[in-house]
């Protein structure tokens, strides 16, 4: 009698256990199970996006993103190949398009990547770029802030010509190249800051003249040697 009674308890003890488990989502993780996968950061679904496959590295280009989502996500990974690249004109004639985020796989942007994309609003970029291309935000007119990655040593010709909107611009470290018109036609931005220095457009009205940022970047860069 004392067997079955103990027996009963035991059977007694799991049943509530697995009511505790149950209650409080059972072994599951749910941490876990949302993982880095943030609503913000989740690349767009591939058949989106149109690319090409580069069979020499087995890299990816995305060439153009079709769909319809005010921001997009590209993926890092296509058919198990790493993306690595972005294309010409990726956003064409795209009129939803507000805000991108461009995974640290990609190392290219393509020369005039983003150009005449006016409803682009933010830009997170790749940490692994060396190199803002020629054109590559020009008459982004809704493009307010941007912050370039530390690594990044090049802003080229008419890399953000003509963001008329754009109020905030962060250099690091790294940048000892910039194309004394990168920044023309900015009419609303002020300033610019390098290594805890803001520089001021001492022209006003836009016409930046970048020559004597590139300047005093590269004079710095040489002390810092």
């Amino acid at each position: 009698m004392n067997l079955r009674k103990i027996k009963l308890s035991a059977v007694s003890v799991f049943a509530a256990a697995a009511i505790l488990l149950t209650a409080c989502g059972g072994t599951e993780n749910p941490a876990k199970d949302n993982g880095s996968d943030s609503q913000n950061e989740k690349p767009n679904p591939v058949s989106e996006f149109e690319y090409t496959i580069d069979s020499a590295t087995d890299t990816v280009t995305v060439t153009r993103y079709n769909g319809s989502a005010a921001e997009v996500v590209f993926p890092s990974e296509i058919e198990g190949r790493p993306v690595t690249a972005l294309g010409w004109s990726v956003l064409h004639e795209n009129d939803t398009v507000t805000s991108v985020i461009i995974p640290d796989s990609v190392t290219t942007l393509n020369n005039e990547v983003f150009q005449g994309h006016d409803k682009l609003k933010t830009v997170k970029l790749s940490k692994n770029i060396k190199v803002i291309p020629r054109k590559a935000f020009m008459l982004c007119k809704s493009l307010e802030s941007i912050e370039i990655p530390e690594g990044v040593t090049t802003i080229d010709y008419f890399a953000f010509h003509s963001c008329g909107n754009l109020k905030t611009v962060i250099l690091p470290d790294s940048v000892t190249e910039c194309d004394r018109n990168a920044f023309h036609g900015c009419e609303s931005l002020p300033e610019v800051e390098y290594r805890g220095t803001v520089y001021k457009n001492s022209d006003g009205g836009g016409d930046w003249d970048m020559y004597d940022l590139v300047t005093a970047i590269r004079a710095q860069n040489q002390d810092k040697e």
